[in-house]
C-alpha cells in the first residue's frame, strides 16, 4: 500500500470514527429532550419576578414593600425554588388531592379554578402582611428597614431597633409571644452574620445544616412559647402514613416514611405539620424536590385523614375547616402548604406562604415574609387546635346551614 493510500484510508476512518460519535452524541442529546419534562410541568410563573436573598439582587425600601430588582425571566427547565409536580405526577394525585401550588397555576386554573382562586388570595394576603397584623408590621418596619432607601444598614443598627417596644393601642398577647420569637431569631442572625466576612453567610450544599441553623430557630421557639405542639426534627417517622395505610389494607404491607421534621399535637396525639427539605441553599436538586413535592402532598392528606378518623362524629362543615400543614425548603426558599378536605374523598393542598431566608445583611428585609409565614402557621394552628378541642367537648349531632336548609348534619365518614 503506498504512502498516498495509507493517507486516505486513514482519513476515512477517522472521518468513520468522528460520524460514530456524532451519531451517539445525537441519540444522547435526543434521549435527553425527550426526558426532559414539558415547559407547562415546571414553572408557570414566566411573568413574575424571581425574589432571590442575593447581596447583589436584594434592595429594601422604608415603607415594608421590599424593592426587588426584576431579573431575567426563570428558565422553563428548572424551578425557582418553588414546590412543583410534573403534568404526569399532577394528573396522577389530582384524582384523589388537587395540588393547588403557585408553579402549576396554568395547569391549575383551567381544571380547577376554585383552588387557583384561593392561591390567588393567600398570595395578596401575603403581600399585606395580613397574618403579622398592623403592630407587629410596624414594629418589623422600624426594625429590619433603614432610615432611607440608600443608606446601609450597620450590624450594630439591628441590635438597637430590636430594642424598641411595641406600639399600638390595642397590643394583643399573640403580638408580645410573636415578638419574642421574630427578636430571638434576628438576634441569632445578627450574631452569625457580624462577624461574617463582608457580613454575609456563605452557602453550602448541607440541607440538614441550612434546617438546624436557620429554619429551626423560629419553629422550635413557637412551640414553647404557644405550646400545643412538640416538633421532632430530623428523620422522624410519621405514624399517620401507617395508621392510613393499616386503616385502608390491615393484611398490606406498611410503608415507613420519615420527615426530616414532624410537629405532633401532644393534647390530642395527632401530626399537625410535616417538614422536607430538599437539599442545601446552594443548588437545587431537581429530583429531590420533585420527590418531596409528591412526598409532602401525600404525607398532608395521611395526616389529615388521621386528624379526621379520630373526630367521625364531627359535621362535614365542621371537617372542613380543619387544617394540616406541610413546609418545603429549596434552597433557600421554604413555602408552606395547606391541606384540607375539597369534596367527597378529595383533598386539597393549597400553597399560602412562600418567603426566601436571608444570607447577606443587606437582604434582611426579607424576614419580613419570613415572620409573615410564621405568624399564618401560628393563627392557624391555634384555631385548628381551638377547633378540635370544641369537637372532643361537642356534642356530634350537630346542626349546620348548608346552602338555606338547616338539617342535621350527619358524619363525615363519608369523605375519608
Amino acid at each position: 500500500m503506498t504512502r498516498t493510500e495509507n493517507t486516505a484510508n486513514i482519513g476515512k476512518n477517522g472521518q468513520q470514527k468522528n460520524q460514530r460519535v456524532v451519531d451517539l452524541a445525537f441519540c444522547s442529546l435526543k434521549r435527553f429532550i425527550i426526558a426532559l419534562p414539558v415547559k407547562d410541568d415546571i414553572d408557570q410563573e414566566n411573568e413574575e419576578t424571581v425574589f432571590q436573598a442575593d447581596e447583589d439582587d436584594q434592595q429594601t425600601s422604608r415603607d415594608g414593600s421590599p424593592g426587588f430588582i426584576k431579573r431575567r425571566k426563570v428558565d422553563q427547565i428548572i424551578t425557582p425554588h418553588k414546590p412543583t409536580l410534573t403534568r404526569h405526577m399532577f394528573d396522577a394525585v389530582s384524582s384523589t388531592v388537587i395540588p393547588g401550588l403557585k408553579s402549576l397555576k396554568c395547569v391549575l386554573t383551567p381544571r380547577y379554578q376554585e383552588v387557583a382562586d384561593e392561591v390567588g388570595h393567600h398570595e395578596t394576603e401575603q403581600k399585606g402582611f395580613s397574618s403579622l397584623g398592623e403592630t407587629l408590621t410596624k414594629w418589623l418596619r422600624g426594625v429590619l428597614l433603614p432610615s432611607s432607601p440608600g443608606q446601609l444598614f450597620e450590624p450594630e443598627q439591628l441590635a438597637e431597633y430590636l430594642a424598641q417596644p411595641l406600639q399600638g393601642e390595642r397590643i394583643t398577647d399573640r403580638d408580645k409571644k410573636l415578638r419574642d420569637v421574630f427578636e430571638t431569631t434576628l438576634r441569632e442572625f445578627y450574631i452569625m452574620i457580624k462577624h461574617s466576612p463582608g457580613l454575609s453567610l456563605p452557602r453550602h450544599s448541607s440541607e440538614r445544616k441550612f434546617l438546624v441553623e436557620r429554619v429551626a430557630t423560629p419553629f422550635k421557639l413557637v412551640e414553647y412559647v404557644f405550646g400545643h405542639a412538640t416538633i421532632h426534627w430530623i428523620e422522624k417517622e410519621i405514624m399517620s402514613t401507617k395508621a392510613v395505610e393499616f386503616v385502608d389494607d390491615p393484611t398490606g404491607d406498611i410503608t415507613s416514611k420519615k420527615a426530616d421534621a414532624l410537629a405532633t399535637d401532644f393534647v390530642y396525639n395527632v401530626d399537625v405539620m410535616s417538614m422536607e427539605s430538599s437539599g442545601g441553599p446552594l443548588q437545587q436538586n431537581r429530583k429531590h424536590t420533585l420527590d418531596d413535592s409528591n412526598k409532602i402532598i401525600h404525607t398532608g392528606v395521611a395526616i389529615l385523614l388521621a386528624c379526621l378518623r379520630k373526630n367521625l362524629g364531627a359535621s362535614i362543615e365542621t371537617a372542613k375547616n380543619l387544617r394540616t400543614y406541610n413546609v418545603q425548603i429549596i434552597e433557600d426558599r421554604i413555602t408552606l402548604t395547606e391541606t384540607s378536605l375539597y369534596k367527597p374523598r378529595i383533598c386539597k393542598v393549597v400553597e399560602v406562604r412562600s418567603a426566601v431566608f436571608p444570607f447577606a445583611l443587606t437582604s434582611v428585609g426579607e424576614y419580613m415574609r419570613v415572620f409573615e409565614l410564621v405568624s399564618y402557621y401560628v393563627v392557624c394552628f391555634c384555631f385548628c387546635f381551638g377547633l378540635t378541642r370544641r369537637i372532643n367537648l361537642s356534642n356530634p349531632d350537630l346542626f349546620v346551614r348548608l346552602g338555606r336548609v338547616e338539617q342535621t348534619a350527619g358524619s363525615y365518614a363519608e369523605y375519608v
